[in-house]
């Protein structure tokens, strides 16, 4: 013990003879024994937290560790020691490392607690707000609330009631009318007002107070339809005193029909009018008052009385379709420089249809139709006008010529060519016709023979190419005298023997030319005779026929041809 002790004194009285530059130095490292525990304490302190704090302070007490490691000494012997108080000073005290650690304990420690006073504080203030938001919004709506489209955040109920109730009083519903009138209804005229009917309240309970803060960023919308009412008998009232319903303005609908433009048929578009059905409309705007609308248009909603027929109804056009068959029919009818057209508005009267489109045509019109043609163009037994040879007019009765138009057969096929809707132009049906329907039926190729004058003339191609005396029938016998009237060339016959059996008056007499045009009465060479032309046939004529000097009756029978018009007159 006394070799350990006296090692311990020597070890005290080396570092006593420390030179003055050492000690001063340690005495520098080294803090007064006072404050010196207290730093120990603060050190082995923030240790304490530290190892609490696993993840953030063993990394650094592990770096701190590795720094006390590497600045302690190796072992020393007592004759380096020696060396380096001679003439060397110690770079690190051993306590240094305590210091360190206290001096980051400083620094950890005040931000750790700002932090968690802060974050106190904050959840504190959201709690208080919180709380606060349920008092406040216990009988209102939370923010971001909407009924029928007006804002209700922060509302009580009855204030919402009553702000519904407000609205509706404002209530006008906009009649769009035909023809671009509007007219008004207000909420007074029908008593349109809201009835709660517990719909606000039920929205209010609907919200969960506890979820208010999510209103801040979450719309609510609510609606309803049904809380209004209005009085049905103001509604009637309101409606007599519309001007859509004044009688006085009413315009009855028309239905479309159809109509002939002149030559066919068409459809005249139906009229919509402006009468309106007035049990339709009390229905129409009581639902768009209990809709609460604010626009109605009583064209679209089928308010106005429509026509029954409109212009795409079939049967209407199947009919128009079938009247036009025949009414497009055009027919024109010549008689010579006259004219006839029998087209569809002489048509549309002989036609007559049924409720199923079919159209029927009146046949007996048809025949009546061609009844006024023959009347009016027939020449056959009419008396004609006739310019003669001398430019003299007369008027020739009788005879066989002339146009008669065969009416049954005409009626026939003019009925076919109106069913089948023809368009042409037309000569009817003739049951005899005469050559032309020029200088009097007669045209440009005739005999002409004036039993007055007793001169016979002849043309071709409107040219007189023969004149002459002859002799007619005796005048004075009225058996004998030849009758006036328009005929035509039956035949030619060179020779014949003329006779006649008629007792008392029986004859034969043969000749060269023989030209019969009316029964037995004709045209004919008469070598017997001595003279020709004047007085003659007054009490010497012939048995009624034409007679001729043989050189012109050779003429007249060179040129003319059956059917060639002969006409005698008398003047």
């Amino acid at each position: 013990m006394g070799k350990g002790k006296k090692k311990h004194k020597k070890k005290q009285g080396e570092i006593n003879n420390q030179p003055e530059a050492v000690k001063e130095v340690k005495e520098k490292a080294l803090p007064p024994k006072g404050q010196a525990e207290t730093v120990t304490e603060q050190a082995i302190h923030s240790r304490g937290e530290k190892e609490a704090e696993k993840q953030e302070v063993q990394p650094r007490e592990e770096k701190e560790t590795v720094v006390e490691e590497k600045n302690q000494p190796a072992p020393e012997t007592e004759k380096e020691t020696s060396e380096k108080t001679a003439g060397k000073t110690e770079e690190t005290p051993i306590e240094e490392p305590e210091k360190e650690v206290q001096a980051e304990g400083a620094k950890v420690f005040p931000w750790k607690k700002f932090w968690m006073i802060f974050g106190g504080s904050v959840f504190g203030v959201m709690l208080v707000v919180y709380v606060a938001g349920m008092i406040y919004l216990h009988d209102k709506f939370q923010p971001n609330t909407k009924i029928n489209g007006m804002d209700a955040s922060l509302y009580t109920v009855e204030e919402m009631e009553q702000q519904i109730s407000d609205m509706v009083g404002t209530y006008e519903l906009k009649i769009e009318e035909r023809g671009g009138t509007e007219e008004i209804i207000t909420a007074d005229q029908v008593g349109y007002r809201y009835v709660p009917k517990g719909e606000v309240q039920g929205f209010k309970d609907s919200q969960k107070l506890y979820l208010w803060p999510l209103s801040l960023w979450e719309d609510s919308e609510f609606v309803f339809a049904s809380s209004t009412e209005f009085d049905e008998e103001k509604l009637g009232e309101a409606i007599k005193a519309l001007k859509c319903c004044d009688k006085k303005l009413e315009k009855e609908p028309t239905d479309a029909y159809m109509k002939f433009n002149g030559t066919t048929y068409e459809i005249a578009e139906e009229t919509q009018g402006k009468k309106v059905k007035k049990k339709v409309l009390k229905k129409v705007l009581g639902e768009a008052i209990s809709k609460s609308e604010d626009e109605l248009s009583l064209e679209a909603m089928d308010c106005y009385a429509k026509p029954a027929v409109t212009k795409k109804n079939k049967a209407l056009n199947r009919l128009t379709k079938n009247m036009n068959r025949f009414a497009k029919t055009e027919l024109i009818y010549k008689f010579g420089e006259k004219r006839e057209v029998l087209d569809g508005s002489i048509i549309r009267k002989w036609l007559s249809y049924d409720e199923n489109g079919e159209v029927t045509l009146d046949e007996e019109k048809v025949a009546l139709y061609v009844d006024y043609l023959a009347e009016e163009y027939d020449t056959y037994r009419k008396p004609r006008e006739f310019t003669t040879y001398d430019g003299s007019v007369v008027t020739v009765e009788g005879g066989s010529y002339g146009f008669l138009i065969d009416r049954e057969a005409e009626t026939a096929e003019l009925t076919e060519l109106i069913r089948s809707g023809a368009r042409r132009t037309r000569v009817p049906v003739y049951a005899q016709a005469a050559v032309s329907r020029v200088n009097s039926d007669l045209g440009v190729d005739y005999v002409e023979v004036d039993m007055t004058n007793q001169w016979v003339c002849m043309y071709i191609d409107g040219e007189k190419i023969l004149e002459t005396d002859m002799v007619s029938g005796t005048y004075t016998n009225p058996s004998r005298r030849t009758p006036p009237g328009t005929y035509t060339l039956y035949w030619k016959k060179s020779p014949a023997v003329l006779k006649s059996d008629k007792p008392g008056d029986s004859y034969e007499n043969p000749v060269t030319y023989w030209m019969p045009f009316n029964g037995g009465i004709g045209l004919h060479d008469a070598n017997w005779r001595g003279s020709f032309g004047g007085s003659i046939y007054m009490y010497s004529g012939s048995h009624g026929c034409i007679n001729l000097p043989t050189s012109a009756a050779k003429v007249i029978y060179d040129n003319i041809y059956k059917g060639m018009p002969i006409i005698c007159y008398y003047r």
